[in-house]
């Protein structure tokens, strides 16, 4: 019953429910959001930290970033859930604002939560920066006379949920909720990537190598992000 209150409401503010008639990128095509084994959606991107670097003074400078964080103009509630300095993780969780579409006329956004948690370690000898985005919400349409409607990634931006029948395109109503949540976890794991991976005199001019790691309960596989902006691309 949810899900058709939510789509009945999504097509009085959005005339066509179908589908986008633009190729689908692949950075947001079929697996490009997946589903951890709580079945709940996850994101995570591993970022390489040069040897030279001090993992201490990457933590500290990834949790300046985070309390900075708390104060962008987009960003509406910040609340740090557990910072730990031995183990070298921190816990966020962030409400914001995401914007579809803003002109004169029409200005069409929803309100996104999330927990972020940022892990420094080292392993295989390797030292790396783990970022995770989990327990994805929106409140959408929040001016509504009802307080506008709420769902979960889970419910809403997954392979299942944001395609046509033979997922060829997306449908117009969670398409543009599932892109903009890439985009967003995409900028969010460059900055604290340049945050914390500064690098010494010598390495200076060697950007640390960055990878997605998308996490399913059947594989895990190693996706590079494509160079460029895309053009559904904005900023968090």
């Amino acid at each position: 019953m949810k899900k058709l209150f939510v789509l009945a409401l999504c097509c009085i503010s959005v005339i066509t429910v179908f589908a986008k008639s633009e190729p689908i990128a692949p950075k947001y095509g079929v697996g490009a959001v997946t589903v951890n084994t709580n079945g709940r959606v996850e994101f995570v991107d591993d970022i390489e930290i040069p040897a030279s670097v001090n993992l201490d003074n990457c933590y500290e400078r990834i949790l300046t970033w985070v309390k900075g964080r708390f104060t962008q103009p987009n960003v509406t509630k910040g609340e740090l859930l557990s910072e730990n300095q031995e183990t070298r993780r921190i816990t966020m969780r962030i409400q914001q604002n995401l914007v579809f579409k803003n002109t004169a006329l029409v200005t069409d956004m929803t309100k996104v939560s999330y927990n972020l948690t940022f892990a420094v370690k080292e392993e295989n000898g390797k030292k790396k920066c783990t970022v995770t985005m989990t327990d994805i919400s929106y409140l959408y349409e929040e001016n509504r006379e009802n307080g506008g409607i709420s769902f979960t990634a889970e419910e809403w931006i997954t392979d299942q949920e944001a395609f046509n029948k033979n997922k060829t395109k997306f449908l117009k109503t969670t398409g543009k909720f599932r892109i903009k949540t890439i985009d967003l976890f995409e900028l969010i794991s460059n900055q604290p990537a340049r945050n914390s991976a500064a690098r010494s005199p010598r390495n200076s001019a060697t950007p640390p190598r960055r990878n997605a790691i998308f996490r399913s309960p059947y594989r895990s596989f190693r996706t590079p992000y494509p160079a460029g902006k895309d053009a559904h691309r904005s900023p968090p």
